[in-house]
């Protein structure tokens, strides 16, 4: 008992830590800035009254005239090349020392000598003196459109067309050329092409970039970030009035102006202080909406955890993708969230938690109203339209109908705002983003079976294919206990319809009791179903060793549920199919053959636990009942009814279902369905006279089935 009450304490602590840190968590996520309380769209109409400024601000030049001017003033702007006189040096020494080897090898005037040499160093000197750029970078300088140049000297700073600027080989030939033309020396040009000037020839002029930039800072500083001031008391915008380019440059100018104020340090904390009740408050209400409606979440902590936890994972992607980026909010797929809880939970609280998660994602969206409206009204359709999720199939259609409710609902806003389509095209690129929100939406199924993996749920897609015959489980089931296989079947017809009855969960019902009994097909021949002669093999064994081998196909059937990887939901199928129940039939047998010994009932006691679900209670009372109705003498309704009342209320009397969550009318209703179902079943085996007497003569050669299971 205290240890009960220990672990109930500390699932209140739990659940409180859980609370706080979401809160925390949210409140850290939150933007730090005041939220502007009106909402508006360009094109629109203002649905506000008349907007007075309420202090002088500025109006800011939207980013595309900031644009247009820096580009105007950067085509005026120039790069800047150093001249390298170092290398010009170089390049003349060179020279003159390769015009010294070829002057002695030319039969010339020696007088003449220095007129030679001079003629080459002047026609040289006149082609750095306009510079020699590197081929990389004058090639650079036509891609860039770049029509000059700023050359620095160690005394002089010049501008100069990049048509006047030349590379090493275009140099050459400029020298080539104004050699040509020159007579008055003998064999000038056949001297100076000789000295082969192509090789020496280099780039003086080097780019500058600390400087070039430097500059471009400079001239990009004298670009004013305003276009206007607006005065305080001045009319911002009038009620109805169109949102035009320039009257949505002056809202955004305003509105920027004013959650600057109310970020400024001495508002920040209030700020905080405001967002953290609002948090608070709606978590709060997700909590009661729990504790009052859906007790069963609120007390189970994997459950709740897994519930908070997809709350916070929206949250923070659409707080990454508002603080990084400038996308859409529209391309998240909220309706992931309702379609995944209701996978896994009812429809109310995962349509509960979506509200929840919107509302406190609105305040990352710039349009609070239209961003609700769209989101919750898309949420509830995608959770609506997949009541049960069996295949990829459902998946893909209600990602359509997400993708139809964003249009319609959207379409619907723009027209009550707008009151004609025209404006509808030019917002084009919202029906874009509602075309990727919903093919995000197929990301559901791989994230379905990844929460399966972690939290250990169980989907209704994963349950469609556990009830398939083919399991290989199944398979075995009906090769090595064929008897067994048709209970199974006949068992999960009955619970399947009583679990839709007392509005349980069906599938998973059925597919329990599918796989109840799979470890019978370890020895199948020890039980009644399998047997095919009169003599059963208990006939010769001790009561205790066939009260351990009926005891055991509990614990063999775990042992194949581990083996195949069968889910633990449908483990405890197998575990509390017979509860805390004994062998009663093998215990008598005991007691008979040995009177005078005291007998030790956990020998004849199956593990257990008792049934702790619905489904599971259900699962108990069909498979007494189904097996119990094979030994019926007669079928009649009086028979039938008083085999279930029999069975269901000795059930009720050992206590099996106390720690199960249903009620004495869902039993009555089960215990209805059952009788229904088995009059329906036996309608063409009513048992003639002649029939009965064969029945009496046989009857002491049968074993109690319900025993021996």
């Amino acid at each position: 008992m205290a240890a009960k009450i220990k672990k109930k304490h500390f699932g209140y602590l739990y659940r409180a830590l859980l609370f706080m840190g979401a809160v925390a968590y949210i409140l850290y996520l939150f933007p730090r800035e005041g939220k502007f309380r009106y909402e508006y769209q360009k094109g629109r109409t203002w649905q506000h009254s008349t907007l007075y400024a309420p202090f002088d601000f500025p109006v800011m030049k939207s980013q595309r005239e900031l644009t247009a001017e820096k580009d105007t003033l950067l085509k005026n702007h120039h790069p800047y090349y150093k001249v390298s006189l170092k290398e010009t040096e170089d390049i003349e020494k060179q020279i003159d020392k390769r015009f010294d080897l070829e002057w002695q090898q030319y039969d010339l005037q020696e007088n003449k000598e220095q007129s030679y040499l001079d003629v080459v160093n002047k026609l040289v000197d006149d082609t750095y003196s306009q510079g020699v750029i590197s081929y990389s970078d004058f090639n650079q300088l036509q891609i860039d459109g770049q029509e000059a140049v700023v050359v620095i000297g160690e005394d002089f700073a010049k501008t100069i067309s990049i048509f006047d600027l030349q590379t090493s080989k275009m140099a050459y030939e400029k020298i080539m050329n104004a050699v040509a033309k020159i007579d008055s020396l003998p064999r000038f040009s056949e001297f100076v092409t000789s000295l082969d000037l192509n090789q020496y020839l280099a780039s003086n002029l080097d780019f500058d970039k600390e400087l070039t930039t430097k500059s471009r800072e400079e001239l990009l500083d004298k670009v004013s970030l305003s276009s206007g001031l607006v005065r305080a008391g001045d009319p911002i915008v009038d009620r109805g009035q169109r949102i035009d380019d320039q009257v949505f440059k002056v809202l955004e100018s305003f509105r920027t102006a004013y959650e600057s104020r109310l970020g400024s340090s001495e508002k920040r904390d209030i700020i905080i202080l405001g967002q953290g009740i609002i948090i608070t408050v709606l978590l709060t209400t997700f909590y009661t909406f729990l504790f009052f409606y859906r007790i069963d979440i609120f007390n189970n902590n994997r459950d709740i955890t897994f519930i908070v936890f997809n709350i916070l994972i929206f949250i923070t992607i659409t707080a990454l993708l508002r603080r990084f980026t400038s996308l859409s909010l529209y391309l998240i797929p909220f309706a992931i969230l309702p379609v995944v809880l209701r996978t896994f939970f009812d429809s109310r609280t995962a349509i509960f938690a979506n509200v929840i998660t919107i509302l406190l994602a609105s305040f990352f969206a710039g349009n609070s109203f239209e961003f609700i409206l769209l989101e919750i009204t898309v949420g509830m359709a995608a959770a609506f339209s997949l009541k049960e999720l069996y295949n990829r199939g459902q998946l893909f259609r209600a990602s359509i109908i997400v993708f139809l409710s964003y249009c319609l609902i959207y379409l619907g806003l723009a027209l009550v705002q707008e009151g004609s389509f025209s404006q509808l095209v030019l917002e084009y690129k919202h029906f874009l983003y509602f075309v990727l929100n919903g093919l995000l939406m197929l990301f559901a199924y791989p994230l379905i079976y990844i929460y399966e993996k972690v939290f250990g749920y169980l989907s209704d897609v994963t349950l469609m294919e556990l009830s398939d015959t083919n399991h290989p489980l199944l398979r075995r089931l009906s090769e090595k206990a064929p008897g067994t296989f048709q209970h199974s079947i006949m068992v999960s017809n009955l619970a399947q319809e009583a679990a839709i009855r007392i509005e349980a969960n069906p599938l998973l019902a059925r597919v329990g009791a599918l796989y109840h009994d799979i470890g019978k097909s370890v020895q199948s021949v020890y039980f009644t179903e399998n047997q095919t002669g009169h003599i059963s093999p208990h006939s010769s064994l001790e009561p205790e060793e066939s009260a351990k081998i009926v005891i055991d196909h509990v614990k063999e059937g775990v042992k194949l549920a581990n083996k195949y990887g069968l889910p633990k939901m449908i483990t405890d199928f197998i575990l509390t199919h017979h509860g805390l129940g004994k062998t009663k039939f093998f215990m008598i047998q005991e007691a008979k053959a040995h009177p005078d010994k005291e007998i030790d009932e956990h020998k004849y006691m199956y593990p257990g636990p008792n049934p702790f679900t619905k489904e599971t209670a259900i699962l108990m009372m069909a498979d007494s009942v189904e097996a119990a109705s094979r030994s019926l003498e007669e079928y009649t309704d009086e028979s039938i009814n008083n085999l279930v009342e029999k069975i269901v209320q000795n059930q009720l009397d050992e206590g099996f279902f106390k720690f199960a969550p249903i009620t004495f009318l869902e039993i009555e209703k089960v215990k209805e369905t059952f009788k229904e179902k088995l009059k329906n079943i036996y309608h063409t085996r009513i048992a003639y006279p002649k029939e009965a007497l064969e029945s009496k003569k046989d009857k002491q050669n049968k074993t109690n089935s319900t025993d021996e299971k």
